[in-house]
């Protein structure tokens, strides 16, 4: 429970910062393993397995109306399965990719979500109305960190003895693959 609410909060401040900083890259890999390494105690697990994420999602950016695969919360999830299994990150390896593109699923949902937000957007824009502005715009970005908190916590909560039975069920050649990879 301790491990599913720290990884929830990493990735829910990491996204904060993200969109509050103008978009310094600390959703990317190389940042959010290590940082999800260190709150699980193994450091050097979260860089090593950071390195390795970051070369599979080197071109995943949002450009645009493009929704990507959600790097924030393959490598997060996908790292913290890792040293939470022990099985290393082969691991990781194997699950960021379907972690991330799920989430990209609830990304677009909580986007549908905030686009609610804009008729009334419109209201506050006609009576020149900033502060109103300033806290909606806090409000959808508020939203999306719960997202990223919820999506994490559970996933770690519920789903580690899940996701410990499909990597059981990897084939060994698949996994030594990976591990060359």
């Amino acid at each position: 429970m301790q491990a599913a609410l720290m990884v929830g909060l990493v990735l829910a401040v990491l996204w904060l910062i993200e969109k509050l900083g103008g978009t310094p890259m600390v959703i990317r890999p190389i940042v959010v393993s290590p940082i999800v390494g260190f709150v699980l105690g193994d450091l050097q697990s979260g860089i090593l397995i950071g390195a390795t994420l970051e070369l599979i999602f080197m071109g995943a950016i949002q450009i645009g109306a493009a929704v990507p695969p959600d790097v924030l919360v393959g490598a997060g999830l996908g790292t913290a399965f890792a040293i939470l299994s022990g099985k290393g990150p082969e691991v990781a390896l194997a699950l960021a990719l379907p972690i991330a593109i799920l989430a990209q699923s609830l990304k677009v949902i909580v986007f549908i979500v905030r686009s609610w937000f804009m008729d009334f957007a419109m209201k506050l824009a006609s009576e020149a109305n900033i502060k109103g502005l300033v806290t909606l715009n806090f409000a959808g970005l508020l939203l999306q960190c719960l997202m990223y908190f919820i999506v994490a916590f559970v996933a770690i909560t519920f789903g580690s003895s899940a996701v410990e039975t499909f990597v059981a069920g990897i084939p060994k050649t698949v996994m030594n693959g990976l591990v060359v990879a």
